[in-house]
């Protein structure tokens, strides 16, 4: 590998699929797809004192990951290279730019552009034209259910950032992420359509526990909520103060952001950056706050996964056998939403 990754990956990589298939070192090149390894993995999160990331990840790398594991699944171009495409759109900090656009509940409004930044990437058309792939069939990785499907079954982009997380936030080995992904094979679901799932209902359950742990204490947590939502609030400012334009979230990167920030020389702007990187706590209510101070609702999208497991009466989801795990899911999607309150005054914004 060429790309600038770290030791983690590069093994995680190798475990995805042994076989790197070299169109996709070719794609690999195109400039929209370089711009993602300067946008990280955890939509902002990893600037503040809120959680404890073991190594920096981006969207690149996610991306390269789902591409693999696609591959290694179908060997189909297409379907690999709707996954290596499916985050090409996103803006700097990732789903904040759903937050931005009031999008906190679906955050689909990151996959917005993906067709015309793909159009617009010279060296992308190009590599589509010479393997004969037209542009409809890698534009949406949601044709693909291996790649992408309804909440809350298991996809590759899905499989991907549960594993990956489990090594950079909850400290988990290579050896136990391969023993899980070694489990996988493709099943039929309810739909009669494939779907990946697992030989073994304790891995199915142990990778089904990781998912509703990453939500509840990452994805979906008061931390990353109260977290992008602020970071939402200095993307708009710094568009309102014309430091940069909408169009420009797309195409600089986030360190080019922070820069501008600082070079700007806008006080209102430089205070709520710096209060963003030093958030390390709130409070909580449970009625609407009567304050001054930043304050927005707890609701969001909820990430766990249910996955399937081989069953001699055929896959099942592990909800569906496991007792216990079904009373997780009511537990988490039914977690009481919070007003969550920060120590800085609405009046500066």
């Amino acid at each position: 590998m060429k790309y600038d990754i770290t030791k983690e990956y590069y093994e995680l990589f190798q475990i995805f699929s042994p076989d790197f298939p070299e169109f996709l070192h070719e794609f690999l090149e195109a400039k929209s797809l370089q711009r993602l390894a300067h946008i990280g993995q955890n939509c902002g999160t990893e600037y503040t004192k809120f959680f404890d990331y073991k190594f920096p990840a981006n969207r690149l790398w996610h991306s390269i990951g789902v591409a693999l594991i696609i591959w290694n699944f179908t060997h189909d171009k297409k379907e690999t290279l709707s996954g290596l495409f499916h985050d090409i759109s996103n803006s700097i900090f990732s789903h904040v730019w759903d937050y931005l656009l009031w999008d906190v509940e679906t955050q689909q409004a990151a996959e917005l552009y993906t067709t015309d930044i793909l159009k617009s990437d010279e060296t992308i058309m190009k590599l589509l034209k010479k393997y004969g792939i037209w542009i409809d069939r890698v534009d949406d990785y949601a044709k693909y259910t291996i790649a992408d499907n309804p909440w809350p079954q298991l996809s590759s982009d899905r499989l991907e950032y549960t594993l990956d997380a489990g090594i950079y936030l909850w400290h988990k080995t290579l050896r136990e992420v391969k023993r899980m992904y070694n489990d996988i094979i493709i099943v039929k679901n309810e739909k009669w359509e494939k779907e990946l799932g697992f030989q073994t209902k304790s891995v199915a359950l142990e990778f089904a526990r990781l998912s509703i742990l990453n939500d509840s204490s990452c994805f979906s947590s008061f931390e990353s909520h109260i977290s992008m939502s602020f970071l939402s609030e200095i993307l708009r400012v710094s568009v309102q103060e014309k430091i940069v334009s909408f169009s420009q979230l797309y195409n600089i990167w986030e360190a080019d952001f922070i820069q501008k920030i600082y070079t700007s020389k806008n006080h209102k702007l430089i205070q709520m950056w710096e209060f963003f990187i030093n958030l390390k706590e709130y409070t909580l209510c449970d009625n609407e706050p009567q304050t001054s101070k930043y304050y927005v609702y707890s609701k969001t999208k909820k990430r766990y996964i249910d996955p399937l497991v081989q069953t001699i009466d055929g896959a099942k989801r592990i909800s569906q056998i496991d007792e216990d795990f079904k009373k997780k899911i009511d537990t988490h999607l039914h977690s009481k939403e919070k007003w969550i309150v920060v120590d800085y005054e609405r009046n500066k914004m």
